[in-house]
């Protein structure tokens, strides 16, 4: 039937009998779900890691199904459709026993993670509910008027109302000061030419940005408020072969006969019987190409100076079969003194048959020894250990669906050790709590736990060492932008005050901005002799640079 079954990449060699690197196999059925299996060559060059696709009767993607990252067991993704075909529901990181297999998987219950879709007659989305184990905990509501859209999320972000015009082009855009519509907006409107090209974005305060274009559709100038206005030029091949900006300061560029860039000088590049001739002196950067790997890139290098002047080089001296670095030289010129060193400092890599890096080797530098870093792996290919002149890390434990929970570090597996725990909200995967604990030392060194509104943003750093604690609280307004910030001896829900602000590091600070987005004042509630404010004022939209303060 034509499809792929396996693959060798260059650095398995097939007339060895070498284990392909990939392997796919294929299962189209009435009596289950159709199955696709994905099979990944393991650093062992003998075993596979299989992942299974999952499809319906109508050949829509419906479960997926791969190893977990702890044990035997899989991690199952599953979607759901209504009578129309729409996504309606998914479930996502649900974990079981059993191995990934070409079959539909039941889930037993509700799982870690998901949503649930409502659409409206015309089969676009009105409701997104993100779900955690069965339960909402954020919604974001779709409503459509005509030729706009409007989006409410979670609280904690803006709303955005977005309108279009009869070609279906964005003209303009409504950010509300919170996450339901109302009359406190910041609004930004789009011109287009009749090809199609945006031509102008304007915002509240009349700031302009423009663009204009040639007659093959090139962007050939663009006007930015604040750092004026700037132009391009383009050589047959559509290449950019100059750039000059508000100060006239030009860019030269070149390229070879791939369109790959070779130089950035000072100024436009002359050109000699229709070829460019570049002056050494107004070399800024450079590139090179193919010596080492053919289509690889040979050296990176700045100069200050030109060609006879300074030189900062990145080389890739060496490549493998799979055009991955295995030598990488970075030369330092003399003028930055005992930086410099002896010049050039060589490392060197390693890398397993998946693809990960087994080892890195590190020159002496600065008075430190030369340190050969070895990287180890889980058997589903987690990180696991790191080791150089002494241990770093000894052990890394994973939950089933992958996130690391446990980060084990000491110079060897005898010597003291210290913990670095870690907890996670369900459904989101974002940080919940962070513990570190050390050998010889009683109770924990410190404790954060972390709290956050349905948007995602923080509002909550609590942390304990000991005796010691130290609570963070954040406010946002309407916008996403950070309002207050303080430390508390109470709940953060509780409005700062200085009876309730304290710690072992108090502060107690809030923020407005302008119509525009700039800080406009910061006040400093603990300052000596009561608040203080900082005010910053910018200049306005008829003068070069307004957000400048």
């Amino acid at each position: 039937l034509g499809r792929l079954t396996d693959v060798w990449l260059a650095d398995r060699d097939r007339s060895a009998n070498h284990a392909p690197s990939h392997k796919f196999e294929y299962k189209i059925q009435s009596s289950g779900a159709s199955w696709v299996a994905t099979k990944v060559l393991k650093n062992d060059g003998t075993t596979y890691r299989t992942s299974y696709a999952l499809y319906d009767a109508m050949l829509r993607p419906r479960q997926t199904q791969a190893p977990a990252a702890v044990g035997n067991g899989r991690i199952i993704t599953e979607t759901k459709y209504d009578t129309r075909g729409l996504a309606v529901e998914t479930a996502a990181d649900y974990i079981d026993g059993t191995a990934p297999e070409g079959k539909l998987a039941t889930l037993l219950s509700a799982a870690p993670g998901g949503t649930e879709v409502t659409y409206d007659g015309a089969g676009r989305p009105t409701v997104e509910k993100a779900m955690a184990l069965g339960k909402e905990f954020s919604r974001t509501k779709h409503t459509y008027l005509g030729d706009a859209t409007l989006v409410e999320p979670p609280a904690g972000a803006p709303a955005v109302r977005e309108r279009v015009d009869a070609r279906g082009q964005l003209v303009e855009k409504l950010e509300y000061s919170g996450n339901t519509a109302g009359s406190d907006f910041t609004k930004l409107t789009y011109g287009y030419d009749h090809a199609g090209r945006t031509t102008t974005v304007k915002d509240d305060d009349q700031n302009t940005w423009a663009y204009a274009y040639d007659f093959l559709g090139r962007e050939t100038a663009s006007t930015d408020p604040d750092s004026g206005t700037s132009t391009t030029e383009y050589n047959a091949l559509d290449q950019v072969v100059s750039s000059t900006d508000h100060r006239k300061k030009t860019l030269g560029f070149t390229y070879d006969l791939l369109g790959r860039p070779t130089g950035k000088l000072d100024g436009k590049v002359p050109v000699v019987d229709g070829k460019p001739a570049p002056e050494d002196a107004k070399y800024l950067a450079r590139w090179s190409y193919d010596t080492v790997a053919k289509g690889q890139l040979t050296s990176s290098i700045r100069y200050v100076g030109g060609k006879s002047g300074d030189v900062y080089a990145t080389t890739n001296a060496g490549y493998d079969k799979l055009n991955r670095v295995l030598k990488e030289q970075y030369t330092i010129s003399k003028a930055e003194g005992a930086l410099a060193g002896s010049g050039t400092y060589t490392l060197t890599n390693a890398y397993n048959l998946d693809g990960t890096v087994q080892k890195r080797t590190i020159p002496a530098m600065g008075g430190l020894a030369t340190e050969v870093l070895d990287y180890g792996y889980t058997d589903q290919g987690s990180p696991d250990t790191l080791k150089g002149l002494t241990g770093i890390v000894q052990n890394t434990d994973y939950l089933p669906a992958g996130e690391q929970i446990r980060t084990t570090l000491g110079v060897s597996s005898t010597a003291k050790w210290t913990e670095v725990n870690s907890s996670y909200e369900d459904g989101t995967k974002r940080l919940a709590r962070q513990t570190v604990v050390s050998e010889g030392n009683t109770g924990t060194d410190s404790d954060v736990t972390y709290r956050y509104d349905p948007a995602g943003n923080p509002v909550e750093v609590d942390e304990r060492a000991g005796a010691s604690s130290d609570k963070q609280c954040f406010t946002y307004d309407g916008h996403r932008r950070l309002k207050a910030a303080w430390t508390a001896t109470t709940s953060c829900a509780t409005t700062p005050a200085t009876a309730n602000v304290g710690g072992t590091a108090p502060y107690w600070q809030s923020f407005t901005y302008d119509s525009a987005g700039n800080r406009e004042t910061v006040t400093n509630h603990l300052a000596p002799g009561g608040a203080a404010t900082t005010k910053y004022t910018y200049k306005t939209a008829d003068q070069p640079r307004p957000h400048a303060l």
